[in-house]
């Protein structure tokens, strides 16, 4: 690429960052950089990307540029980025993989404006609530079950999708959860996931399968009778999260209890605290209003000779790389417009 520019005429400068550009007297522009000099131009795109990855230079001088010249920009957020959540059995699960499940987004409740979400009830909970009458958990199976239920029924989901996502050291990440995060950008905190660890089965039909592995292990304690379901660290956390004593043998599980295990498989809740810092996010939500360039040439409406392409503008998308072809085709459009108008 650098050796085709340099070709078509291109003059390349390195190591000389841009601290403002404005218009100049005769119609261009005029860019100050930080070694002191002054260079003047007939048009500018500017292609600075957002505030993500500042180690590439991403650090947000592009949407200043923006502004001084008359621009309005949207709040630049993270976005495709890790989430941090409050329970810490998914932390003590950090490196653990899961392929081929379902993972369902809900915004934060509008109600809780500033208190921070609760963590869900379970003896491994970020804040550790025992209670000695029902075996070292803060709830029985009943009432953790039921919680999960409700949760469901009052918040409708912004994401769902079928498939992979990551357990880490402060909580989830993964193509599933980078996408979810995208929806979840305004206000993370507070937001609840839900994830379906057997979303090929239904209820009534894992309710089956898991009768069957446990007449299979009739006789073995409820933590090994699922091997042939799940990975064991997996089947921990379902069982504490559904209430479940993983000691209780098979044949001394009640049906009640079996409901909560089935119905946590189908509904494995995560509350999320925060995303990670904006820093860790693959892409910059945010940026300089759309309805400001013209999507054809992406030169501004406001200020004639001037393009904008990537990052730098309100536009992003999940997972797949439509991101970079966002950049591609914006700074395609952008530089073809620029040289016909020389």
């Amino acid at each position: 690429m650098q050796t085709n520019a340099v070709r078509c005429g291109a003059n390349i400068v390195l190591n000389s960052r841009v601290l403002s550009v404005s218009k100049a007297e005769d119609g261009g522009f005029r860019l100050c950089l930080e070694n002191g000099q002054q260079k003047y131009y007939d048009g500018v795109i500017i292609a600075t990307g957002g505030v993500s990855y500042p180690s590439t230079g991403s650090t947000g001088d592009g949407y200043s540029f923006a502004e001084s010249l008359g621009h309005t920009v949207a709040a630049p957020k993270p976005s495709l980025i890790p989430l941090v959540v409050n329970e810490a059995w998914a932390c003590d699960l950090m490196g653990l993989s899961l392929k081929n499940v379902v993972l369902r987004a809900y915004a934060p409740e509008k109600s809780k404006k500033t208190k921070s979400a609760e963590p869900f009830p379970g003896k491994y909970s970020a804040n550790e609530s025992e209670s000695a009458e029902n075996g070292g958990y803060a709830c029985s199976a009943a009432e953790n079950t039921a919680k999960i239920e409700k949760k469901q029924k009052k918040r409708k989901p912004v994401y769902e999708e079928l498939g992979e996502m990551l357990f880490t050291h402060f909580g989830v990440s993964g193509p599933l959860v980078l996408s979810a995060s995208s929806y979840l950008a305004d206000s993370p905190n507070g937001a609840l996931l839900e994830i379906d660890l057997k979303p090929g089965l239904t209820a009534e039909q894992l309710d089956l399968r898991i009768l069957r592995d446990f007449e299979k292990y009739k006789h073995k304690q409820v933590q090994n009778a699922m091997c042939d379901l799940l990975p064991q660290r997996l089947i921990d956390a379902v069982l504490h999260v559904a209430g479940v004593d993983a000691e209780t043998t098979v044949d001394n599980l009640t049906r009640e209890q079996r409901g909560a295990i089935v119905r946590t498989l189908k509904c494995l809740p995560l509350t999320v605290r925060a995303a990670r810092p904006v820093e860790e996010a693959i892409i910059t939500r945010g940026g300089v209003l759309i309805k400001e360039i013209n999507p054809s040439t992406m030169e501004s409406r406001i200020v004639p000779g001037l393009y904008f392409a990537g990052e730098v503008i309100d536009v992003d998308a999940c997972t797949g790389g439509f991101n970079l072809q966002i950049a591609w085709s914006t700074g395609c459009a952008a530089g073809r417009a620029a040289a016909e108008a020389l």
